[in-house]
């Protein structure tokens, strides 16, 4: 495998963990888990009632981690 695939493989998971590590940290807030003390904020709106554009970003990392993750190519 060459170095390409494999800082494929790596930026892929690192992308598709963010996004999964990001959601989680967004549920916690919605659903009030008090696993983040720290700030209230919920997860889709802003405390002025505005739409957060964070489900976006998690959403289009998670897709290019993907996407780089279905690119790899596995030769020996």
């Amino acid at each position: 495998m060459k170095n390409i695939e494999k800082i494929k493989i790596i930026f892929g998971c690192i992308l598709i963990g963010y996004a999964i590590i990001g959601i989680f940290t967004g549920l916690s807030y919605q659903f009030g888990w008090d696993l983040f003390k720290k700030g209230r904020a919920i997860f889709g709106w802003s405390a002025n009632g505005g739409v957060s554009n964070a489900p976006i970003f998690y959403g289009l990392t998670a897709i290019a981690g993907s996407i780089l993750l279905a690119t790899v190519k596995d030769k020996d």
